[in-house]
């Protein structure tokens, strides 16, 4: 309320220093996060979200948050090397929407089409295992991996409920037969 009544009295400026003296509060830290970024303050912006991050500790919601932010930094800024740690981590994490946009850093440039191979190997690699995570089976339905999502289907047999339309027709008596075997296994 009171930082309302200081923008619509006092003007923007005495609003954003009363922001800025309050940076404990999250929403205000967001808002001059914001702020820097659309003043194209970058640094300012990735110095608030640093120290955010290290303030947040161990809670990943909240370190979640500033890194998104982070990210959103890097992307005005043309960044990509930055962008794409960031959304390897994100996608590690499991957030598919991150996974893509580290597809199209990749993807962008004809040089990085070997490096994409083996970034796409590691995380595949580390999002099946100890076991698999959601992201999983969302790359393997984004890239066409058919075979891969078959044995995924076949190894957890209660999840071709959620997959066989991706796999016909191409595997339609493997589908068949997996669908058998989890009604066998449901009904006993």
């Amino acid at each position: 309320m009171q930082y309302e009544i200081i923008s619509e009295f006092d003007g923007e400026e005495s609003a954003h220093e009363f922001i800025n003296s309050h940076l404990e509060n999250d929403k205000f830290r967001e808002t001059a996060i914001e702020y820097a970024i659309n003043k194209k303050d970058y640094d300012k912006a990735l110095g608030l979200c640093s120290e955010a991050e290290k303030q947040g500790g161990n809670y990943r919601g909240q370190t979640d948050k500033w890194k998104k932010l982070r990210y959103k930094i890097y992307e005005e800024t043309g960044n990509t090397d930055d962008q794409k740690k960031l959304a390897h981590e994100f996608t590690l994490d499991g957030e598919f929407e991150y996974y893509l946009k580290l597809r199209n850093l990749y993807a962008g440039n004809s040089e990085d089409t070997g490096e994409w191979h083996q970034v796409f190997d590691d995380i595949l690699s580390a999002v099946i295992k100890p076991y698999p995570k959601s992201i999983y089976t969302e790359i393997l339905i984004h890239e066409n991996m058919k075979p891969e999502l078959l044995e995924y289907c076949n190894n957890n047999n209660h999840t071709i409920v959620n997959y066989y339309q991706h796999l016909l027709p191409d595997y339609k008596d493997e589908v068949n037969e997996i669908f058998r075997e989890y009604i066998t296994r449901t009904a006993s």
